[in-house]
């Protein structure tokens, strides 16, 4: 709960000292992010007896969800992962939606789409390229990529990456 509550005041010092960075859409993914992580935290500390243990049963497997999407070497298709955190895909899904309201392969692209925008925004040597950050992220159709960040950033990801040369 401390966590929880030290999160809530830092995106209210943020939105009191710097209140433009709140129309960025990438800080407010951001924050979501960490307050959804702390919530799956929370919420595996919730509840007594059998709701306990399910709860804590939910949580461990999306930590697990969590940790295995960061190894950059795990593949990307959901039996796989599902196998490689110890879940059947239903249940993931089911757990995905409850958790975060959306289900693990859109989490996932939004996941790495956002990474990608990072990635792009801090690209600190001239001849990187939009293809080859793609690509670091897990997106093989370029055409694809950039159709989903436009839709989802208002801006191409060459324009992300002009902006900061």
């Amino acid at each position: 709960m401390n966590e929880t509550l030290r999160l809530h005041a830092e995106a209210s010092r943020l939105a009191a000292a710097k209140p433009e960075l709140l129309k960025r859409p990438e800080v407010v993914r951001s924050i979501e992010q960490e307050f959804v992580r702390e919530i799956v935290n929370l919420i595996s500390a919730a509840g007594t007896g059998d709701r306990l243990a399910a709860n804590r049963r939910r949580s461990d497997t999306m930590l697990r969800f969590e940790r295995a999407l960061t190894n950059q070497r795990l593949s990307r298709h959901l039996p796989d992962l599902c196998a490689s955190i110890g879940v059947p895909p239903r249940t993931l899904r089911s757990y995905c939606q409850a958790f975060i309201g959306r289900g693990p392969l859109e989490y996932m692209r939004l996941r790495r789409l956002n990474l990608a925008r990072s990635a792009l925004s801090q690209a600190c040597c001239e001849n990187i390229t939009v293809a080859e950050i793609a690509r670091m992220h897990g997106f093989s159709e370029l055409g694809r990529f950039a159709h989903a960040y436009r839709a989802l950033f208002g801006e191409t990801p060459s324009a992300t990456l002009q902006a900061k040369k």
